[in-house]
């Protein structure tokens, strides 16, 4: 049993899995909707018989999180939180509702970790002294392909939540129906038009499919998000197209083909259809998958001599 204990009130995100694993922690979750009844009962009982030292908290819920404020009083371990965006910046009102009162208990956690720097913008000053920012660790394991057909593939991932450009990513679909297989996973059973939803896989098979793609997009209209499918794709050295934000462009840099709506995406679809050029740009992103590896290296250790002293 590890002293470091990951708990998520939701599907546990693939940052999660890969974090713990550098880690050497373990994962909790138990997933279930608001108000998370079974799920924070369930989570006191495994604090009471295990006693871990360290419990990092998926942050994406603000509930759940104050419970655990209540029980780090009661139970004294101390208590992390990988907070992810929408938890500080919000889509709709019910993320809003959700969330925002439970900014405030962001003061009685140990260590704040964040995804990128430009979250540091919106973090109220008294707090930064405990942020941490630490990027989505890469990718470590060899991953086999798949063989698939012939056909040019563009691959992404959807949540169908308030952050992804849908009705750009429809366009997209309908601009390439003739000229690529356009392939996507998603938790729901949802279906676009000149697409094809692969439904929920395995995270094992869901990185084999990853691997055996020619380009893979990753969308967002939100500022302040990192995108886990970006990291997960430069892991495995492939052509990678983002969506453009201030945020991407400042995490990058040049390296990672951004595009603004849909004639750049096509115009960028288009040029790596050229094996050639698709090659040149997989050695770009192999460089940046070694640049982001020396960064992690020296934040994994700096992060675990922190945990150390607690």
């Amino acid at each position: 049993m590890s002293n470091i204990v990951f708990i998520a009130f939701k599907n546990i995100a693939s940052r999660t899995r890969r974090l713990a694993k550098e880690l050497n922690a373990d994962i909790l979750s138990y997933v279930e909707d608001f108000p998370y009844f079974f799920s924070m009962i369930f989570v006191t009982i495994h604090i009471l018989r295990k006693k871990p030292k360290v419990i990092v908290l998926q942050l994406t819920q603000g509930l759940p999180f104050a419970f655990l404020i209540f029980l780090k009083e009661i139970l004294k371990f101390n208590l992390i939180v990988d907070m992810h965006t929408g938890f500080l910046v919000y889509n709709n009102i019910k993320g809003r509702l959700l969330n925002k009162p439970f900014v405030k208990f962001l003061k009685k956690v140990n260590l704040i970790i964040i995804h990128n720097e430009t979250i540091k913008s919106i973090i109220d000053k008294d707090l930064i002294k405990k942020v941490f920012v630490l990027k989505d660790p890469l990718l470590k394991n060899k991953i086999k392909e798949f063989k698939i057909l012939p056909e040019f593939i563009v691959f992404t991932t959807l949540s169908f939540l308030g952050d992804e450009p849908l009705s750009l990513i429809k366009d997209l679909a309908e601009k390439l129906k003739d000229s690529a297989l356009f392939l996507y996973t998603s938790k729901k059973k949802v279906q676009i038009p000149n697409m094809i939803n692969l439904g929920y896989l395995k995270y094992e098979d869901y990185l084999k499919i990853l691997k055996s793609v020619d380009v893979v997009l990753a969308f967002t209209k939100r500022e302040y998000t990192l995108l886990s499918l970006a990291f997960e794709a430069i892991s495995l050295n492939k052509a990678l197209i983002c969506s453009k934000t201030k945020t991407l462009e400042k995490l990058f840099k040049n390296k990672v083909i951004l595009a603004e709506n849909v004639d750049d995406f096509l115009v960028s679809i288009e040029k790596l259809k050229d094996k050639r050029n698709r090659e040149e740009y997989e050695k770009i992103i192999k460089n940046l998958s070694e640049e982001l590896l020396e960064e992690e290296k020296l934040k994994i250790n700096y992060l675990k001599n922190m945990l150390a002293k607690l």
